[in-house]
């Protein structure tokens, strides 16, 4: 989830890092460079929600650049390294 001006928003990640995410930017949601939101993820290997404050990069067509404004704990870090490495093991089947 997106959480922006009070409002919570329901969206896809379309890139993951250690580093923030690409997202689409959901219908209604009016984001700007510079913005600071928090993002709810639900990361396969952790038992709760990854919960980062984190800042609008960029935007372009209908998706904005993400960076996580905090930093992330070993275990989030490890979880985020643990999707990247199944969905790339995934794509070369």
């Amino acid at each position: 989830a997106l959480c922006h001006d009070d409002k919570s928003y329901v969206t896809r990640t379309e890139d993951l890092s250690t580093g923030g995410l690409r997202m689409l930017v959901p219908e209604g949601c009016k984001l700007e460079v510079g913005d600071v939101v928090r993002c709810q993820l639900h990361l396969p290997r952790l038992v709760r929600e990854l919960d980062v404050r984190a800042i609008v990069r960029w935007m372009a067509r209908g998706s904005a650049g993400i960076s996580f404004a905090t930093g992330l704990r070993a275990e989030e870090t490890w979880a985020i390294h643990q999707l990247v490495a199944d969905h790339t093991r995934e794509l070369s089947r």
